[in-house]
């Protein structure tokens, strides 16, 4: 057992997710002084995204719009849908 509990034990791609932000960076310019990492803990896949802040809202938003609509891909979901959801949400919460 874990620290925190049981560690949940994927058996398909996107499953189970990870998340990390690193920095601050040097500002770029398009204004990014930090970069939001997902791992696929399945597969290993790791996805890097530069943002601006280092808030939750920014950090659902890069989730909701770059994660999610891929995983209802991988698991024949309604892509047009899930983008859908996600654009709503992101016009909604955060912009980055």
């Amino acid at each position: 057992m874990a620290l925190l509990g049981e560690v949940e034990e994927p058996t398909a791609r996107f499953q189970v997710t990870s998340m990390d932000i690193t920095g601050p960076y040097p500002l770029t310019l398009r204004k990014n002084r930090f970069m939001l990492t997902f791992v696929d803990q399945f597969s290993r896949y790791v996805e890097a995204f530069p943002i601006p802040y280092q808030t939750a809202e920014v950090c659902a938003c890069v989730y909701a719009t770059e994660i999610v609509t891929r995983m209802a891909q991988d698991r024949n979901c309604s892509p047009t849908k899930a983008q859908h959801s996600c654009l709503r949400f992101s016009r909604k919460h955060a912009k980055y």
